[in-house]
């Protein structure tokens, strides 16, 4: 015996009307987005429906359902105009962990409706949530945080080391935060493509971070085993800021990440002013001093 769901699903075109889906002769009520579970033998089997309004058939339509043994079917009908309508058969799987129970339950329809078929796409479905779930836990290994300098994190074979912070007084008054870090590929087998990308919090408040020709910045490119790459970065945070966070992510897709979380150390002011002097009668150009 197998299962078969005769549906007629509610989008379809005059649901307002009942569906009579006959099947060889024994004859379906079905409301529109309902269903009706039964049981077949193995064989040929007619199935034909029709709505029904005011006694008379319209969006008549028939197909032949060809049972297989271990197989489950869905029937499903939808009309097409006032006279014609069309039945769809789709031959579906049983699930692995419930077509025991199925075959156990034969004749009791009510627990066939709750056992059930579950499409091909419904396992495809399934199989796609385990691949996403490993790779999550994979990300997951991949991100990594560090609190202190100079202790080399490895994610995705290249060994990350952040190797300096400083911090400077800009002429607004704020600081200029500026980190180094290196890269190195410890694969031992493989050349890694890096594509550097920050994201930087200074006190849990997002800020930009700047890496630019003004810095050694951290290049993306091809790393082969054992060789290592290294540059900075640098953002912009208020005088009193306390703590930072910076996000380095070295995959295409920000995946693979280290981030350094780190307190903004203290600032050496450095002033740097220019003075210009001028001698009777000659011009001197200006000079410049550090106080």
């Amino acid at each position: 015996m197998a299962n078969v769901k005769l549906s007629f699903p509610k989008k379809a075109f005059y649901t307002k009307y009942p569906l009579e889906m006959a099947v060889d002769g024994q004859v379906y009520q079905i409301a529109g987005g309902a269903s009706v579970d039964i049981e077949l033998g193995e064989g040929t089997h007619a199935v034909t429906a029709s709505l029904t309004s005011r006694g008379r058939p319209m969006g008549v339509a028939d197909a032949r359902l060809e049972i297989r043994p271990g197989m489950c079917y869905d029937v499903t009908y939808a009309p097409l105009n006032m006279k014609t309508g069309t039945v769809t058969v789709n031959e579906v799987v049983p699930t692995l962990f419930n077509s025991g129970a199925a075959a156990a339950g034969a004749g009791r329809r009510g627990y066939k409706n709750t056992a059930g078929c579950v499409t091909v796409f419904v396992g495809i479905a399934l199989v796609i949530g385990i691949v996403f779930g490993v790779r999550y836990c994979s990300d997951r290994a991949a991100n990594q945080t560090v609190t202190q300098l100079n202790a080399p994190r490895t994610v995705a074979g290249n060994q990350v080391t952040f190797t300096s912070v400083t911090a400077a007084t800009t002429k607004n008054n704020t600081l200029t935060v500026t980190v180094a870090v290196t890269v190195k590929n410890v694969s031992g087998s493989k050349t890694i493509s890096v594509y550097p990308n920050w994201k930087g919090y200074v006190d849990d408040v997002s800020v930009a971070v700047m890496d630019d020709y003004l810095h050694q910045y951290l290049q993306h490119g091809d790393l082969v085993p054992g060789k290592s790459t290294s540059g900075e970065c640098y953002f912009t945070a208020p005088k009193d800021a306390k703590r930072f966070e910076l996000v380095l992510s070295l995959g295409l897709y920000g995946d693979s990440t280290v981030t350094l979380a780190y307190d903004i150390p203290a600032v050496e002011t450095t002033a740097v002013t220019t003075q210009a002097t001028r001698a009777p009668g000659k011009n001197t150009a200006p000079q410049l001093s550090i106080q």
